[in-house]
């Protein structure tokens, strides 16, 4: 009696439990962007690897939207998408901007500049930094990765990770979402302002 007990105690506990279900697994790219989101990089300054320049928060905010690319020297995949992404940035508008970031850059400052030179891919491109420079460095773990910073230097939009089809397609649609949203948050602070002018 007391066996039956017992397995009947277990099989009520699995049953509630919900053991034997499959659960739904996280998807790590879910969280890898996740990860990207909410970055602020008001404390931004950064190497370009062909200039003594110091590239920082002044820079991003020439810009309205700065489009990050995230490769490095040991990955050929990262560096596959450079001729896509140079094509590609010839044809932005003037308020937009590509900014390469070679994440192995400041060890394999020559090797870097061999891939660019290979792919004749000109702009710029950051090697190594501190403050917000680390921070995004340390949270980039797939290559390559793309992220967009507007011109106070806050992540805008979803992170784009890997290598992407209808590459040109898929930016103009992020680009566009972007800018769109931006636009209803100036139209949103304007009314705010007439409003509080008003009263």
């Amino acid at each position: 009696m007391k066996k039956i007990l017992l397995t009947c105690i277990i099989v009520s506990i699995l049953i509630l439990t919900g053991c034997g279900k499959k659960e739904a697994q996280a998807d790590p790219m879910d969280e890898y962007r996740e990860v990207l989101s909410g970055l602020n990089l008001i404390h931004f300054s950064a190497a370009e690897l062909s200039s003594d320049n110091t590239f920082g928060l002044r820079e991003l905010g020439e810009y309205d939207l700065n489009i990050f690319y995230f490769w490095a020297s040991w990955s050929d995949t990262s560096q596959s998408m450079l001729p896509n992404l140079k094509a590609y940035k010839e044809n932005l508008p003037d308020n937009i901007r590509v900014i390469t970031v070679c994440t192995d850059g400041e060890k394999n400052y020559r090797i870097a500049k061999q891939v660019l030179d290979g792919y004749k891919y000109t702009g710029k491109t950051l090697i190594s930094g501190a403050k917000d420079y680390s921070t995004v460095i340390d949270k980039v773990r797939y290559l390559p990765t793309i992220i967009f910073i507007n011109s106070e230097g806050k992540q805008v939009g979803e992170p784009i990770v890997g290598i992407v089809n209808d590459f040109d397609k898929k930016l103009d649609k992020s680009i566009k979402k972007i800018l769109k949203e931006n636009k209803k948050k100036e139209n949103d602070e304007n009314e705010e302002n007439e409003e509080s002018d008003e009263g």
